[in-house]
């Protein structure tokens, strides 16, 4: 969101409200909210409309018997202050899960591409940094090809491109984009992943059930929660009744299932079929792990 500069009694009276019990009630309440229903809340500039200043001044009314911000509009922009700040929570908690392999292999990209304009400075290909360059390309490779295999860090991974897309959250109606935005994250869709398979829609089921799989497990093994939690709660969002009281973190699993399942519908698959080829996998899955 813009950065909005406020005038001095404005900004003011905005951080007086700042963690008041309502405010915090209307920001978790807009904080799903669709971009198409933001566009009409919030201008281009970060400021709030006319309508979302009358809506939050009378919520706030309501919640506080007959109180109103000092200013007009200012219960308006605390709501999206406070907004702004549970969207970087969110990204935070997300970045704080991902392990230190991922770390790692971001610098040993780095330090690959480093190498690489050393190497066009001195006089490429006759640099003593060529080995250099090699073995730190090499130690990324494998450094990824360990993170490809590791289902936690994959739905990681898939909730940060799920997240970062425009369409991320949206509700009732899952986005398939937002789906495959998961999948390319995940290089589960790129043509070389389409030569191996006889259709499209054979690759997206695929893909689509692969991933809810691992979605799945994360859910059980992170935060103890069961497939059949993220299934009901799937289908409530669809119905627009999704429970204001589900954390964040499996907020985001639900929707990054459900934005799955909307792709692979796209491609004419029933959700069924997503959810089950997912649920035998993470079965398998955990029953090994249970056995190890």
């Amino acid at each position: 969101m813009p950065a909005t500069v406020l005038a001095p009694s404005l900004d003011q009276t905005v951080s007086d409200l700042h963690g008041h019990p309502v405010i915090e009630e209307m920001a978790r309440d807009l904080l799903g909210a669709t971009p198409d229903m933001m566009a009409t809340l919030v201008h281009e500039t970060g400021e709030p409309t006319f309508r979302l200043i009358c809506l939050a001044n009378d919520r706030f009314a309501e919640r506080t018997d007959g109180k109103h911000g000092r200013k007009l509009g200012t219960v308006a922009h605390a709501v999206l202050a406070r907004i702004a700040e549970l969207r970087v929570e969110a990204h935070t908690r997300l970045l704080a899960a991902l392990p230190d392999t991922v770390t790692e292999t971001y610098a040993a990209e780095l330090e690959a591409r480093q190498a690489v304009r050393e190497m066009w400075r001195h006089g490429f290909p006759r640099c003593p940094l060529t080995r250099y360059a090699e073995a730190a390309g090499r130690a990324a490779d494998a450094i990824a090809l360990e993170l490809a295999n590791n289902p936690g860090t994959r739905t990681v991974l898939a909730l940060r491109a799920n997240l970062a897309h425009p369409e991320a959250g949206r509700t009732p109606r899952p986005s398939a984009k937002a789906g495959r935005a998961a999948l390319r994250a995940l290089d589960r869709v790129g043509r070389h992943r389409r030569r191996s398979h006889e259709s499209a829609a054979a690759l997206i089921l695929e893909a689509t059930a692969d991933v809810v799989a691992d979605t799945f497990l994360h859910a059980y093994e992170t935060h103890g929660v069961e497939p059949s939690e993220i299934e009901r709660l799937h289908d409530l969002r669809i119905t627009g009744r999704f429970p204001s009281d589900v954390t964040d973190d499996i907020r985001q699993l639900v929707f990054l299932t459900g934005d799955l399942i909307a792709l692979a519908e796209a491609y004419d698959w029933a959700s069924e079929s997503v959810i089950w080829a997912a649920q035998n996998t993470f079965t398998n899955e955990r029953d090994a792990a249970e056995t190890q």
